[in-house]
Formats: structure tokens, C-alpha cells, sequence
């Protein structure tokens, strides 16, 4: 133990290394408390956030709503095979949703963190996240819900199992072939 670190906790630590910083993603960050939190915010580190995992190997649930509210840059991760079941997105949202919406995270917040939250937190926002001009066209798309909640998000985490179509840098990678309605039946 002579040789151990002697930090409050392990984000203070890392500050006394030198390593939290704009550049640095912290995975987990399930047992930060406020003060982590106050020097996360204060060094521009960044979180990425991944509760099925979290779930899978027991070590707890993070305090997404105090991140989001210290307005920390959150990604959505799905971690590893060696932890969750699948690497599907959309399974990892409803998962955060289910989890955090007790604490008042909304489905919006959900899909910020799968999209902007995620660029922002790699340090690549100024060029994918959203849709706008000068920005590379990284999307996806979808079928839109069939029941109309007055909700989107909610709609979408409700029912979306997979995109149709995905583009990354304005190239088509993935066109799921539609039926078309009007085609005579055989």
C-alpha cells in the first residue's frame, strides 16, 4: 500500500496526473460524486455512458441526471460483446430511458446523447452529431412510429428495433429494400 495513490477518489487522481483534460472520455463514471462531477465539468473531460453494461457486471447505476445537469458532454455507449448481449443502439437507449427516467432524463435527452452527446464527447462535434451545413452527412433512417403520442422520442424508443437506411460521410452503407404497397400480389 506505500505505493498506492493517495487521491479522494479516482477522477481526482487522474487530475493530479495531469490526464483530465478536453481529450479525455472517462467510461462508466458510475461512482462519481459531486465533486467528481465539479471537476469533470472544470477540466472538459467528457463521459461516455454505458448502463447495460454497467448493469451486467454489477457496479452500479451512474448519476446521469447530475451529469446532464453540470451540462458534461454524455455519450451513449453500448461497451463490449464481453458485457452486453448486443452492440444495438437503439437496445442501449431504451435501457438508459428505462433506468434514468425516474430521475427526470427524457427520451430527447436519450437521443442526444446517441447522437451530438456521442460527437461531443469523441471531441468530434463541429463535424457529425447533427444535421447542418458543413457538417459530414453521418445518419440513419428510420420508419416513424405507428402510434402518434404527441411524443416523437418516446415513440421512437418505443418502437424503433433498426434503421432502414445508414450513411456515413454522405455514402449509402445500408438500404433496407421496401415493399412497395402498390406491387400486385402473387
Amino acid at each position: 500500500m506505500s505505493i498506492a495513490p493517495v487521491a479522494r477518489s479516482s477522477f481526482d487522481h487522474l487530475h493530479r496526473l495531469g490526464v483530465l483534460d478536453p481529450s479525455f472520455l472517462a467510461v462508466h463514471a458510475v461512482h462519481a460524486d459531486n465533486s467528481d462531477i465539479a471537476l469533470i465539468k472544470r477540466s472538459g473531460a467528457a463521459i461516455a455512458h454505458c448502463p447495460r453494461s454497467n448493469r451486467e457486471i454489477g457496479v452500479g447505476i451512474m448519476p446521469l441526471r447530475k451529469f446532464l445537469d453540470a451540462r458534461i458532454s454524455v455519450g451513449l455507449g453500448t461497451d463490449s460483446l464481453a458485457s452486453v448481449p448486443t452492440l444495438n443502439l437503439w437496445d442501449e437507449m431504451r435501457y438508459a430511458y428505462q433506468v434514468h427516467r425516474r430521475s427526470g432524463v427524457t427520451p430527447a435527452e436519450i437521443f442526444r446523447m446517441a447522437t451530438m452527446g456521442g460527437a461531443e464527447a469523441l471531441g468530434m462535434g463541429k463535424e457529425i452529431g447533427s444535421i447542418e451545413p458543413g457538417k459530414k452527412a453521418d445518419l440513419i433512417a428510420v420508419t416513424l412510429p405507428q402510434n402518434n403520442t404527441g411524443d416523437l422520442y418516446s415513440g421512437l424508443l418505443r418502437e424503433t428495433k433498426t434503421c432502414i437506411m445508414s450513411m456515413v460521410n454522405g455514402h449509402i452503407l445500408h438500404q433496407q429494400q421496401l415493399r412497395n404497397a402498390n406491387a400486385s400480389k402473387s
